[in-house]
């Protein structure tokens, strides 16, 4: 340094070096202090944190190494399963092979099998026919012709039976899609805006409805006319049925013809549950009541004009016509029925079909007057009353009376038509014998017709047996009446015709020919064989009403016999029994007054005996006095109805359940009982002990409480009687 520079310049320069080495060694020592401290600490965390892991680790090692055993075995097991699997599932592919082999080859089997039961079924009606035509063939090569003219009925029938096979099939198949594009097309107005209110809803229904009113007019009126045409077709060539042997429903028809109905009138229902969900009813029902009157195809039975159709088109239409108005009154019935008087009132029903009947046999009658021929006239006939059986049976219940009643208006003519024929047709050849022969046999197969009804019917009602025992009566006194006219009228024929009298022509004829003494017994066998189909149809009354009072008084065992109290009117089971004899004994007034009587007497004795039988059989554990008083009600409430007939002595039939009755009401049961006191026992001459006995055992734990305590002196002995007299009964 030079001594002229400034002494601070070179102090300046001395601290800078000085700094610089001081800084340096300042650093060195500082980060060594500071990185020996971290590292110290560092190690130090290090170690507590591997000695903490290495805790855990020591304490749950033995959990880890058993979950990822687990895992694996887990792993292991889910891929044998997998493998099960696939293996079942080749197993069961390869096992159900033939098992659907051989469904496939059933099917196709019982299909094949279906066609040859139809065939045969067709084959056998075909056979049928073929036998039906030979028999007639024979009959008219053998001069029987009222034989062949029945055979020829029944050959129709088959005939036209074989022609409509296959009918129902179409009809279901019809059916099932119009059902479908009805439905849909409900449906699809119902649901444009299905996420709006239901008044936007039923706003755009009316909307659509306004829109296409021609549309929906046709859509429901060709418903209709369907329905009724469907039903008219079953209703009158009958429901196809495999088995006659059908089991009765409760309204007494086949299930089948319940059956087919509901699938009729199916598609109104689902469109009245429609219209229903949408509010809709009353529009429905308005419009359906203005629309079904023209659907019944009868527009001049409608006008009530008996000119619009004249006798010979009504003639040759009246099958066509009756079927309709069978068919459309049908379905009308079930439609209120079902629908429980939505649409339409039994009212309006019965006041269309009024109208439309009177009409009918307005036609009817004229008909026959302007008729000439027997067969149309008998054909007309018989479809008339089987329309209105059909229609005024129990199921339908429409009042048909009016048709009975024309046919009976016209007796008169009938018997003038009858006398008429009998002189045009007296000096025919051989009259005589033929009329005798054709008598016998007509007299003959009628009655085997009475008896062939009652043995195939099913479902026979009193009415229909009380009828055909009439009708047996009625044929019966006719046999002597058929015999003396032809007596007379053949004795008449061979007067004018041989020139010889009667008596002295019968007499040879009976000398000389032995079969003719034998022709005034086949007469009195004739009248035998009715008088016996009238006695079978008299005792069917009794049979069937024995069965359905059985059916109701086995309800009177499901009455309540261990009441608290009395009730204060009769039962509901009582009321039933009570309608039934009502309405059963206002048919019998067409039997003879002693039948009649008889029918009363016998329906009276068993009713008595069942409710006897009741309170002592063994089906009733326990009875309290409640349920004696509430019997007496009952019987009081039948003997009321029994005195309304005004029989003589047919209470009486009654007395022995009275005097049980009253004897238990008494409260002399003990003295009764009591062995020691029969006294007692001339005022109830009918009863049994041992019965009378075997109700003390049902009610001994119940009289004393219900009856309180009697004054009488066996009053003391208390139950101690009761249970001797009862052992030594049993004993």
């Amino acid at each position: 340094m030079s001594k002229d520079e400034p002494k601070w310049g070179a102090l300046v320069e001395n601290t800078a070096q000085c700094h610089t080495k001081l800084a340096t060694g300042i650093q060195v020592a500082v980060e060594r202090h500071c990185e020996n401290k971290f590292s110290t600490n560092l190690r130090a965390f290090a170690l507590a944190k591997e000695t903490e892991i290495r805790d855990v680790c020591d304490t749950n090692h033995q959990d880890f190494v058993n979950a990822i055993e687990e895992l694996i075995r887990m792993k292991s097991d889910m891929i044998r399963v997998q493998e099960n699997v696939l293996s079942f599932q080749m197993q069961l592919k390869d096992a159900t092979q033939p098992v659907l082999a051989a469904d496939d080859s059933l099917q196709s089997h019982l299909q094949t099998q279906r066609h040859i039961d139809e065939s045969l079924d067709k084959l056998a009606q075909c056979q049928r026919i073929v036998g039906l035509a030979s028999r007639v063939d024979s009959y008219i090569n053998g001069g029987k012709l009222f034989h062949a003219y029945k055979l020829v009925q029944d050959l129709r029938i088959e005939v036209a039976s074989f022609r409509e096979i296959g009918d129902a099939a179409t009809d279901r198949s019809e059916n099932q899609v119009y059902e479908q594009q009805f439905e849909e097309e409900i449906l699809e107005n119902r649901g444009k805006n299905e996420g709006s209110s239901i008044i936007t809803k039923q706003e755009n229904f009316l909307l659509s409805s306004r829109s296409k009113p021609l549309e929906k007019t046709n859509l429901l009126g060709s418903f209709i006319s369907e329905s009724a045409q469907r039903y008219e077709n079953s209703s009158t060539r009958g429901i196809p049925i495999a088995e006659k042997d059908v089991p009765l429903t409760r309204d007494g028809v086949h299930e089948a013809y319940m059956k087919r109905t509901l699938e009729i009138i199916s598609p109104i229902l689902r469109t009245l549950h429609v219209f229903r969900e949408m509010g809709e009813l009353s529009e429905l029902a308005t419009y359906y009541n203005a629309n079904r009157l023209p659907q019944l195809q009868l527009p001049a039975f409608l006008t009530g004009d008996v000119a619009m159709i004249t006798p010979e088109k009504f003639m040759g239409q009246h099958q066509i016509l009756l079927k309709k108005f069978t068919g459309a009154f049908c379905v009308e019935h079930f439609i209120w029925r079902y629908t429980q008087g939505d649409l339409l009132s039994k009212k309006d029903i019965n006041g269309t079909f009024q109208h439309i009947i009177q009409s009918m046999c307005g036609i009817v009658t004229a008909s026959i007057l302007r008729t000439r021929s027997p067969e149309s006239i008998l054909e007309l006939k018989q479809n008339a009353i089987t329309c209105a059986r059909t229609l005024g049976d129990e199921l339908h219940q429409y009042n048909t009376t009016s048709i009975f009643d024309a046919f009976r208006k016209l007796g008169p003519h009938f018997r003038h038509s009858l006398l008429t024929d009998t002189k045009a047709f007296l000096n025919i050849n051989d009259w005589g014998d033929a009329v005798r022969d054709d008598t016998i046999e007509a007299l003959g197969y009628l009655n085997e017709i009475l008896n062939n009804w009652i043995d195939d019917s099913s479902d026979l009602q009193v009415s229909m047996v009380v009828v055909m025992g009439v009708n047996a009566s009625y044929l019966a006194v006719a046999c002597n009446r058929f015999d003396h006219v032809v007596r007379h009228q053949t004795g008449a024929w061979e007067s004018r015709t041989y020139k010889f009298g009667v008596t002295n022509h019968t007499h040879v004829k009976h000398n000389a020919d032995s079969e003719v003494i034998t022709k005034p017994l086949s007469k009195a066998g004739a009248k035998k064989q009715f008088e016996n189909t009238m006695t079978r149809a008299q005792d069917m009354v009794c049979e069937l009403m024995i069965k359905k009072i059985d059916e109701l008084v086995n309800s009177f065992y499901y009455m309540n016999w261990t009441p608290a109290e009395a009730s204060v009117q009769p039962d509901p089971a009582m009321w039933d029994l009570i309608s039934y004899l009502q309405v059963t004994f206002a048919q019998l007034s067409e039997l003879p007054t002693s039948v009649r009587e008889a029918v009363h007497f016998a329906s009276c004795i068993h009713i008595s005996k069942s409710l006897e039988q009741i309170l002592y059989g063994p089906n009733i554990k326990k009875i309290t006095p409640a349920a004696i008083m509430n019997l007496k009600r009952n019987l009081d409430a039948l003997l009321e109805f029994i005195d309304g007939l005004k029989i003589h002595h047919l209470r009486e039939s009654f007395s022995a359940l009275s005097q049980i009755i009253d004897l238990l009401i008494s409260g002399n049961l003990e003295i009764f009982l009591d062995p020691q006191s029969r006294g007692t026992s001339k005022n109830f001459p009918q009863l049994s002990p041992d019965n009378v006995a075997s109700i003390s055992e049902k009610m001994k734990d119940s009289k004393s409480r219900f009856w309180g305590k009697s004054g009488h002196h066996g009053a003391k002995k208390g139950k101690g009687i009761i249970g001797s007299v009862v052992k030594s009964f049993r004993k």
